[in-house]
C-alpha cells in the first residue's frame, strides 16, 4: 500500500494537517494513520460538511462524543435506539449536515433506516470505521464487529482511521487502491514510560500503590474485573471508580462493590480502574495531571496482555488535557511479568491449523450433504455451527479475513511475553516512547540450585522443585539449573506443564505415578492430534453398521501405526463419534463425528 505523509507541526491539528497536502476533508478510500492520538480525526468528520456515518468501537465512546460536542447534533445508535429514531433525525431538519455514530453491531439499524427513507447509503453518506485495529483485536470473542466491512467498502466515499492501525488484510483493499495518510509530526512526540519487568507482579503493585498514595488521580488499566476486586480487596481502597462492562458491572455490584461504571463520566476517584472497553477513543479531560499505571499478570489471566504497539499507545492517548509543564500525565508505568515457557504458534502452525479446520468443515458438509435423515441432517449442521472454522466466516459464510489475522495478531502479541529483551525491544522499537526499562526479578536460580541439592529424599526434591516451578519467573531457566543436581528435573517439568500441580499433589509427588500418567497424558494427547482425526474420519462411515471388533482393531491398527500406547476396547470409537449400539448383536452404527473441543 503506498504511504503518503501528512506533516504535523507542534499545536497543529489534524484538518491542518490535511489541508497542507491539498485536502479539504479526509479523502475516500484511505488508511489514515493518525501516528499519535488526539489529532482529531473524528472531529474533523463530525465538522466536515457532508452527510457522515462513523463506527465507533463501544457505546461509552460514542455517548462522550455527543455529550462533548452537544451543539453539533449528533446521533447515536446504540442498544435502545431504533430504527424509527433514526429515520426521524435523518428527515429532521435541525441539522443541516447528519452525523450518525453507531457500534458496528448497531450498523444495521442505519442501513434499514436509510433505505426505508429512500435515501442511498453508498453515495450519501461518507463512512468512516474509527479506531479500525479493534476488528482485528476483538473479533475473537466479539464476531459481530466485523458485520460492516462488506458494506464499508460499498461506500463511494469512506476511511479506515486510527493512531495505532494495525495492517489490515483484506481483497479491497488492494482491489480499490487504499492508500495509507500516515501522520509525520514535526516535533517530539515521545511519550516517557516506565517498563518494570518482574516476577512478582502482585507485590510489585503494591509498592507502586504505596509510592503513588499521595497522588490525586490514579488511572489503573487492567483487564480482569476479578484482579481489579482482587487489588481493592487486598489493598483496602475506598476512593475508588471502576469502568467495564454491562456484565461486568453487574457481577461487582451482586458482590458488593460500589462505584462501578459503564460509561465514562466525572469526577474520578483517587483510585481509578479501567478494563479494555476503555482503552480506546474515549476522550478523558482532567483537572488534575493522573499516574498512569497500565498492568498485566500473566499468571492470573493471559487476557490482560498489553500490545505496546497499539493498546499501550492508545491508553496513554485517552488523556487529553495538556497541563502547563506541556505533559498530559506525571507518570506511566507498565507492570507485567513474562513466561518463558509460554508456547507461541508459527506462521505455519497457524496455517496447518487452519487448514485441519478447513477440512473438517468440508468433510462435515460433505456428510451433511449425504445424511440419509433430516435427524442426522440437523445433528451434523449443529456440528458444522459449532465448528472452529465456522468461527472464521462472516454471516454470508465467506472467509472473514479479520477473524484470520486475529489470530496471527494474538500469536503476535503473545510473543512479546516470552522473554524479558522481546517485550522491552517491543516498546522500544514502536518508536513512541521513551522506556525506562527496570528489570525486578524476586528469585535466584543459584539460590534454587543449592536448595534442590541439599536434599536427599527424592520425593521432597519433587515438592521444593514444584514449589520453585510456581514462583520461577522462567521455568525452562530452572529445570536447566537443577538438572545436574535433580536428574528427574524435566520429567517434574513436563508434569507441571501437562498434569498440574493440583494431580502432582493429589498422588503424594510419587515418581513412579508421575510417571505413569505423563505416559498416558501424552498418549491421549496424541490420540486427537489432527493427522489422527482426519485418518479416523476416513476410516468409518457414518451410518453404517459394523460389529464392534470391526471397530476395535480398525482403531488399534491406526493407533499402531502412530505408535500411541493406548488400550483399545470395543467402545472407544465412542471416543470420536456419536454412535448407537446393539448389545443384542454386538454392533455399533456411526452417528456423527463427536465434539471433540474438551478433549
Amino acid at each position: 500500500m503506498e504511504t503518503i505523509p501528512l506533516y504535523l507541526e507542534n499545536g497543529e491539528y489534524l484538518i491542518q494537517a490535511l489541508k497542507k497536502a491539498g485536502y479539504t476533508n479526509i479523502p475516500s478510500d484511505v488508511v489514515l494513520d493518525k501516528t499519535i492520538p488526539g489529532v482529531g480525526a473524528t472531529y474533523t468528520e463530525i465538522n466536515a460538511k457532508r452527510y457522515s456515518i462513523i463506527i465507533e468501537p463501544n457505546v461509552p465512546v460514542i455517548k462522550g462524543k455527543i455529550k462533548k460536542h452537544h451543539e453539533l447534533g449528533l446521533f447515536g445508535i446504540y442498544k435502545g435506539v431504533t430504527v424509527k429514531q433514526i429515520e426521524k433525525y435523518l428527515l429532521g431538519s435541525n441539522t443541516t449536515h447528519k452525523k450518525l455514530l453507531t457500534t458496528p453491531e448497531g450498523f444495521w439499524k442505519i442501513k434499514k433506516a436509510v433505505t426505508n427513507i429512500g435515501m442511498d447509503l453508498y453515495t450519501d453518506f461518507f463512512c468512516l470505521f474509527d479506531e479500525c485495529e479493534r476488528i482485528t483485536q476483538d473479533i475473537g470473542y466479539r464476531k459481530n464487529i466485523s458485520n460492516p466491512v462488506k458494506d464499508f467498502f460499498k461506500f463511494k466515499s469512506k476511511a479506515f482511521v486510527s493512531a495505532t492501525p494495525l495492517d489490515i488484510h483484506h481483497k479491497e483493499i488492494d482491489r480499490q487502491g487504499f492508500v495509507r495518510l500516515k501522520v509525520e509530526p514535526r516535533f517530539d512526540y515521545k511519550k516517557e514510560i516506565q517498563l518494570i519487568l518482574t516476577n512478582d507482579v502482585v507485590n510489585v503493585l503494591r509498592e507502586k500503590f504505596y509510592e503513588l498514595s499521595h497522588s490525586k488521580c490514579v488511572c489503573i488499566f487492567f483487564n480482569s474485573t476479578m484482579g481489579i476486586s482482587s487489588i481493592i480487596h487486598s489493598l483496602g481502597l475506598h476512593n475508588y471508580k471502576i469502568f467495564c462492562s454491562e456484565d461486568s458491572a453487574k457481577k461487582l455490584k451482586d458482590s458488593g462493590f460500589k462505584n462501578v461504571e459503564t460509561e465514562f463520566s466525572l469526577p474520578l476517584g483517587q483510585f481509578n480502574f479501567f478494563t479494555s472497553r476503555f482503552f480506546s477513543a474515549i476522550d478523558i479531560e482532567l483537572k488534575v495531571k493522573p499516574d498512569i499505571l497500565i498492568y498485566t499478570d500473566l499468571k492470573q489471566a493471559e487476557h490482560t496482555i498489553i500490545d505496546p504497539y497499539s493498546e499501550a499507545i492508545q491508553i496513554q492517548g485517552r488523556f487529553r488535557t495538556i497541563f502547563d509543564d506541556g505533559k498530559t500525565y506525571n507518570s506511566l508505568t507498565h507492570i507485567t511479568n513474562y513466561k518463558g515457557e509460554m508456547r507461541v504458534k508459527t506462521v505455519d502452525e497457524l496455517n496447518n491449523e487452519i487448514e485441519f479446520y478447513r477440512t473438517h468443515y468440508e468433510f462435515l458438509s460433505e456428510q451433511c450433504r449425504e445424511a440419509d435423515s433430516a435427524n442426522l441432517s440437523n445433528a451434523i449442521r449443529s456440528e458444522i455451527t459449532n465448528s472452529s472454522y465456522s468461527r472464521l466466516l462472516d454471516g454470508d459464510g465467506d472467509i472473514d479475513e479479520f477473524a484470520i489475522h486475529n489470530l496471527f495478531n494474538e500469536e503476535r502479541v503473545r510473543s512479546y511475553y516470552t522473554s524479558i529483551d522481546a517485550l522491552k525491544d517491543a516498546y522500544i522499537y514502536t518508536r513512541f516512547f521513551n522506556v525506562d526499562f527496570k528489570l525486578d526479578l524476586r528469585f535466584n536460580l543459584e539460590d534454587a540450585r543449592l536448595s534442590i541439592k541439599r536434599i536427599e529424599s527424592k520425593k521432597k526434591k519433587i515438592i521444593r522443585m514444584v514449589s520453585l516451578l510456581q514462583n520461577a519467573p522462567d521455568t525452562e531457566e530452572l529445570i536447566k539449573a537443577i538438572e545436574s543436581d535433580f536428574t528427574e528435573a524435566y520429567l517434574i517439568g513436563d508434569a507441571y506443564k501437562k498434569l498440574g500441580v493440583d494431580f502432582i499433589q493429589s498422588v503424594d509427588y510419587s515418581l513412579s505415578k508421575i510417571r505413569k500418567s505423563l505416559i498416558e497424558f501424552d498418549s491421549n494427547k496424541k490420540r486427537f492430534c489432527p493427522e489422527i482425526i482426519l485418518e479416523i474420519s476416513d476410516s468409518f462411515e457414518l451410518g453404517v453398521r459394523q460389529s464392534k471388533n470391526f471397530y476395535k482393531e480398525k482403531l488399534r491398527e491406526i493407533y499402531s501405526k502412530y505408535g500411541i500406547v493406548q488400550k483399545v476396547t470395543q467402545t472407544t470409537i465412542k471416543d470420536y463419534f456419536d454412535i448407537t449400539m446393539n448389545n443384542e448383536e454386538n454392533t455399533i452404527t456411526l452417528k456423527r463425528f463427536a465434539s471433540l473441543s474438551s478433549q
